[in-house]
């Protein structure tokens, strides 16, 4: 497995945060990313037990912000918007509920799923849930229906800059972002309720522990908001998400939103180790 740096999140951070944009390759499966964050790494590197969670702790500018973004108690002192540290539990694949747009089906500026583009994509996806001869199953596809479909037909490019889901859904090529993007039009015109976050992926790579920003959607599934990352659907281990934006915003404003959220992006993070999962 090797490491190279590219640009990725095109017009959406690089525009808003004016970052220098890094990714990941483990094992041919690239992890498309929007930063690289520098990471404190433990006293030593061990394999994680199946379905352990990770304890870190994150430097931020704003630690109210993002404490009250993932739910935790804010520090009990210092004033709104301080610098600090925040000590969280991140659960394998999964995060606590960040919001989104009040509206999980509707067409919006950026995921445009009524384009004509992501409307024939949606059709291929519809019709290749049916067998030879049959019709396809009744209602909207699952969530992990719509990342196979994603991953199977999107190809990584670090030079794509797609704004736009009909963009993505036109060039079938991009980072992190176009993977959300057309995750989220895809399932949302397919009568999925979908939503996009930005925020970071931890890993554990190359012997040490990495983290980089990221970004994926969401899908309301069974009454509950289910992480759906196209980009990684095929990396060989345990991904850690933390949400640091919640697109909530998908009008020509959105930008405003990842520059809101600018204070709540990892400065540093310290891995603690790994919590055990409870015994049964």
């Amino acid at each position: 497995m090797g490491a190279r740096r590219a640009a990725c999140g095109g017009r959406w951070l690089a525009a808003a945060l004016g970052l220098v944009l890094p990714a990941l390759l483990q094992a041919q499966t690239p992890v498309p990313s929007l930063s690289s964050i520098p990471v404190v790494q433990p006293p030593s590197v061990q394999a994680l037990p199946p379905g352990a969670a990770l304890r870190v702790r994150v430097q931020v500018a704003d630690v109210p912000g993002l404490a009250r973004l993932l739910g935790e108690p804010e520090p009990a002192a210092g004033p709104a918007g301080a610098a600090g540290w925040l000590a969280l539990r991140l659960p394998p694949g999964g995060h606590a509920d960040a919001g989104g747009p009040a509206d999980g089906l509707a067409s919006s500026f950026i995921v445009d799923h009524d384009d004509p583009a992501v409307r024939q994509l949606a059709a291929q996806l519809q019709a290749g849930r049916a067998g030879a001869g049959v019709a396809p199953p009744p209602g909207p596809p699952s969530g992990a229906e719509v990342v196979a479909f994603v991953a199977r037909h999107m190809r990584t490019s670090y030079e794509a800059n797609a704004s736009l889901a009909s963009e993505v859904a036109r060039s079938l090529q991009g980072d992190c972002t176009e993977y959300a993007l057309l995750t989220a039009a895809l399932a949302r015109a397919l009568g999925l309720p979908a939503r996009m976050v930005q925020g970071v992926a931890i890993v554990q790579a190359e012997g040490r522990w990495q983290a980089y920003g990221h970004a994926w959607a969401q899908t309301l599934e069974g009454g509950r908001w289910t992480l759906r990352d196209s980009a990684l659907a095929g990396f060989p281990g345990p991904v850690y998400y933390m949400p640091f934006a919640a697109m909530d915003d998908e009008g020509p404003g959105y930008r405003l939103t990842l520059l809101r959220a600018q204070g709540r992006l990892p400065q540093r993070i310290e891995v603690l180790g790994p919590e055990a999962p409870a015994p049964r």
